[in-house]
């Protein structure tokens, strides 16, 4: 020991025996290491390794450290890295143990041992002196032999700076200095930074390995190809293998790459601090040039933006943008060019530039750009600068501060006999104040501000004041005066605006529309959209609008546009009046529609007023059953039954398989009566097979009609948004009363579904002949009746009317009448002509998407095809007749949904291609399930009695009607039901019952009321908040 530690430890005894210490319990202390050893192995020179050794108490009583000590260390070669804070105590247990972390660096390649002491209070297993040592050694490396191998170019192979996607080629000597033959070959390359793909090596055999005699020599090739510009600098080594002295060598290799690199800085007037800049606006601050001693207002965010100061007209103002070059390559510009939004008051001062410019690495290249306002717009663009590392775009804007009053945009403003607005903008950075404003004296018989009648008029930044002029001719000669402003703009605190007034020729009536065009955008077929046009007298006479029509400018034809024209004209405009004219688009074929409005009147200057109309329209991808949600009357201040909508996928072939539902809304604009209640989770995804479900309620604000729409946003481009509109009517009491009329006689609307392909023609054969036995019967039911035709071709002419070949989908086929009635006495003769649709049709029959069309717009309101077929008060019985399974796209539950929806009685029943053996259907069955589920009839098409199949069918429909759905849910002890003023009990066999689930009255058997009897059901809704 030396002295210093012989004294060390002499005091640390002294203290332990002047403690007193007389307890009989010890600690024990024990380490993680056997026999407390820390081994050292190989370290590399001037390298540093760790070890750890675990320290804890096994023993009875608490242990005290009071110091850590390595003594004798050779080369100061051992060190403890961050040791405990001293004195610490350890006690009993191993879950109270210390972790000590001991360093070895390797300043020589040698043998080195020493010892780790500890000085210990209270421990078993200490020395008399309370010391307990662990052993720190470390074993060096074996000497490594000279190397057989030895490379020309170690220790280290450079490249040049390497373009991008560019090869640089190095070659190295290999030299065998040993003393037999030997083969080299390259294991692997080892990366410490960059790209291990950049580099590549081959002998001089073009192979990975190469054959070296005993004092010979080889060739070698390194290529260096960066393929990015990240990282500049890639580092790493080859490694070789030698046979058969099974060494190992390296070849280090580094390589840079060329790249060229720039920033724009706007160069300002220098700053001091923050302050300073605000001049500019609010994102620039004061900062040190990083390659320079100056500082500058730089934005607060990377971005570059050149600023001016908005100055007064034809002033200039200078600014410099400065391009630095900041990669390791010359940066070229081969050139600039300004790109201007408002004016040409911008341009670049080329007096001193020729391109292209070589700015080499680290230097700049200063450009001026000059700014001359020619107006009073604060104006902006952006600098272009073209160099061999892209385009930069730099904004230029010119940037307000102050009070900056932008006056009327024209030097002399025009009046007629109508107010005028004008608009006083404050362009600065804070509020302008307009002390006053006033009109010269000689022009008070004339002009006259209307409004604001004070002055001292503030204007925040970024904000207008209008004043009101009123102009009041006195025959038609011009007359002028003069408005002045006194504000406290910093440039021109008066201003003067001149007032120019008069009447032109023929103007007593200037109809004026807003807007000027509709753009409906997209509508799907069957749908209307409505928008509304304000049409506004805009002089002093009055003007008598005549007429309102559409046309096409280039042919003629049914057009989609329409003007809701009740109670519109005759119509007088007085001067400055404004009548509001509601057009509607309701497309009826796929395609975009451009259409004229004309507005006739005794305006001179344009007798007819055209105003451009446009659309666009295809099936929609998305269907709601119902299309029209309608709460009908509900009690104001109390919340309606919850209606459900189903949203289903079309199947039309234009969408896509899946539709993805990502939110659906109420729209904003219209009233708050209505709250969607319950949606699926979002976003959602419809096929043909999987649909979504809504739920809504109404709570009526107003004794009114109220209208809303929900709006579903979907992942379909040209289907965005698609709209399903809501309605109700607010009534003012609880207090409802129905009224139902039962027909005199059953009144039914049969629409025949006749397939039209090649093996049909049997089957229409056999169905004219049978017809007049269908009709017999109904005559002799007494049935009030209407029969149409359509086929189940839904492809041919998938996109019509008008067509080019086949039938519109759902079109009544017939040439001297579409529909039946039961009054002409030719009516069977009508019936088979139209019964004979043809085998021509598509070989897809889809009957069921046929139906659809039928009975939705534009078929069905379509004069050339279907309107005035279904009546309202009419039952609705279908019958299809087909040999083929239906392939309509629409999904079984879609159609379900339909026909469950109609405001009807529909009945569906088929001859049709399904097997139906013991009350089960074989195959496709979708035909043969409607009919269940509407309680029609159903024949297979094999069958050979056609006649009483006829009697059958005309059986469907004709029963009265038992039940009557109600408009609100009733307060169930407040309802009282009358048929012909007498009161029907309720009763389950003799009266009638009420369906919670649907909210209709049932009427029993035995209790049905009588052809043409009136029901009357009266009750309180229910009224719930």
């Amino acid at each position: 020991m030396q002295k210093s530690e012989h004294i060390f430890l002499f005091l640390t005894l002294f203290l332990l025996a002047g403690c007193g210490f007389t307890s009989n319990q010890q600690g024990h202390l024990s380490t993680n290491q056997e026999n407390n050893i820390i081994t050292f192995q190989a370290v590399p020179l001037h390298e540093t390794q760790q070890r750890f050794i675990t320290i804890y108490n096994d023993g009875e009583a608490d242990l005290i450290i009071h110091a850590l000590l390595i003594p004798k260390n050779p080369y100061e070669s051992f060190r403890l890295h961050h040791p405990p804070a001293l004195p610490f105590t350890l006690k009993p247990g191993t879950q109270h143990n210390i972790k000590l972390t001991v360093a070895y660096t390797a300043k020589h390649n040698i043998d080195a041992q020493a010892d780790l002491i500890l000085s210990l209070e209270n421990a078993e297993n200490a020395s008399n002196e309370g010391l307990f040592h662990i052993k720190l050694l470390h074993q060096p490396a074996p000497p490594i032999p000279d190397p057989s191998v030895e490379f020309s170019c170690a220790p280290l192979l450079s490249f040049p700076k390497t373009t991008r996607n560019t090869t640089s080629t190095q070659t190295c000597e290999v030299h065998n200095r040993g003393h037999e033959e030997i083969t080299l070959t390259t294991d692997s390359f080892v990366v410490k930074s960059g790209r291990k793909e950049d580099f590549s090596l081959t002998f001089s055999n073009q192979a990975p390995k190469a054959i070296i005699p005993k004092g010979a020599s080889v060739t070698c090739n390194i290529q260096y190809s960066p393929s990015q510009e990240s990282p500049i600098i890639s580092v790493g080594h080859f490694v070789f293998k030698s046979s058969p002295t099974n060494e190992q060598v390296t070849l280090k290799v580094k390589g840079h790459v060329a790249y060229a690199s720039f920033e724009a800085i706007p160069i300002y007037p220098p700053c001091t601090t923050d302050a300073d800049c605000d001049w500019l606006d609010h994102q620039h601050t004061c900062v040190t040039d990083p390659y320079g001693p100056d500082k500058n207002c730089r934005m607060k965010e990377p971005d570059t933006l050149l600023m001016f100061r908005y100055i007064p007209w034809g002033s200039t103002l200078k600014r410099t943008l400065r391009i630095r070059a900041l990669g390791n390559v010359p940066l070229i510009v081969n050139g600039i060019k300004i790109t201007q939004y408002h004016s040409n008051d911008l341009r670049l001062d080329m007096e001193k530039v020729t391109f292209p410019l070589n700015i080499p690495p680290n230097t700049h290249k200063d450009i001026t750009v000059e700014y001359t306002p020619s107006d009073r717009y604060p104006d902006a663009g952006e600098m272009h600068i073209d160099t061999n590392v892209g385009t930069k775009n730099v904004p230029i804007k010119v940037a307000s501060y102050g009070c900056i009053i932008r006056p009327p945009l024209k030097k002399e403003e025009v009046f007629s006999h109508r107010p005028r607005y004008l608009w006083i903008e404050n362009v600065g950075s804070s509020s302008c104040l307009v002390r006053n404003f006033y009109l010269e004296k000689q022009n008070h018989d004339y002009f006259k501000i209307l409004y604001p009648s004070k002055p001292n008029q503030t204007i925040p930044p970024g904000s207008k004041m209008h004043i009101i002029i009123q102009y009041s001719p006195m025959g038609r000669a011009v007359k002028e005066g003069k408005l002045i402003l006194e504000t406290n703009d910093l440039i021109q605190p008066t201003r003067t605006v001149t007032l120019m007034g008069y009447v032109p020729e023929g103007s007593e009536c200037r109809i004026v529309a807003k807007p000027r065009a509709l753009d409906f955008s997209f509508v799907p077929i069957g749908q209307t959209k409505t928008m509304t046009i304000s049409v506004t007298n805009d002089s002093w006479g009055d003007c008598l609008p005549r007429r309102f029509s559409t046309h096409h400018p280039q042919h003629k034809g049914h057009s989609p546009f329409s003007i809701l024209a009740k109670n519109l004209l005759p119509k007088r405009l007085r001067g400055g009046e404004t009548m509001q004219v509601n057009v509607q688009y309701t497309p009826t074929k796929v395609g975009d529609e451009h259409w004229v409005l004309g507005i006739d009147s005794n305006d001179g200057r344009y007798p007819t007023l055209v105003l451009p109309l446009s659309g666009t329209t295809n099936h929609p991808c998305l269907l709601s059953i119902p299309s029209i949600v309608d709460f009908g009357r509900s009690s104001v201040n109390c919340t309606a039954q919850t209606k459900t909508l189903t949203i289903y996928h079309s199947g039309a072939e234009h969408c896509p398989t899946s539709i993805d539902i990502d939110a659906i809304n109420m729209n904003p604009q219209t009233t708050q009566a209505f709250t969607i209640t319950k949606t699926p989770k979002l976003p959602l995804t419809v096929t043909a097979t999987k649909h979504a479900q809504i739920q809504v309620s109404f709570r009526a604000t107003q004794a009114i009609h109220q209208h809303a729409t929900i709006e579903l946003k979907t992942d379909v481009k040209a289907q965005p948004t698609v709209s399903i509109p809501i309605q109700g009517k607010g009534h003012a009491t609880n207090e409802e009363k129905e009224i139902f009329q039962q027909r005199k006689r059953p009144t039914v609307d049969y629409l025949f579904v006749v397939a039209d392909t090649k093996s049909m023609s049997f089957v229409q054969q056999q169905l004219t002949q049978h017809i007049p036995l269908f009709l017999r019967s109904l005559t002799q039911q007494n049935v009030d009746y209407r029969v149409g035709v359509i086929s189940t071709d839904s492809t041919t002419c998938k996109d019509g009317p008008p067509c080019t070949e086949g039938r519109a989908p759902g079109c009544l086929h017939g040439t001297k009448s579409t529909f039946i009635t039961s009054s002409p006495p030719n009516a069977a003769q009508l019936l088979k002509q139209n019964l004979l649709v043809g085998n021509t049709g598509s070989t897809e029959p889809q009957g069921l998407e046929a139906t659809y069309r039928a009975l939705t717009p534009p078929t069905l309101n379509d004069l050339q095809c279907n309107n005035g077929f279904i009546r309202t008060d009419a039952a609705l019985s279908i019958i299809y007749t087909s040999n083929t399974d239906d392939v309509s796209a629409k999904s079984q539950s879609f159609f379900e949904d339909f026909f469950s929806k109609q405001n009807k009685q529909v009945i569906v029943s088929a001859i049709g291609p399904s097997i139906v053996s013991g009350g089960a259907c074989l195959g496709s069955c979708r035909y043969h399930e409607l009919a269940n589920k509407t309680n029609g009839y159903y024949q297979g098409i094999r069958s050979t009695d056609w006649g009483n199949m006829m009697v059958q069918l005309a059986k469907t429909g004709i029963e009265l009607r038992s039940q009557f759905a109600l408009s609100q849910r009733p307060a169930l002890q407040t309802l009282q039901v009358r048929v012909n003023g007498i009161v029907i009990p309720r009763s389950e066999q003799y009266g009638w019952e009420y369906d919670t689930l649907t909210n209709k009255i049932v009427f029993s058997n035995r209790a049905i009321p009588s052809p043409g009897a009136t029901i009357e059901i009266q009750y309180k809704s229910l009224c719930k908040p």
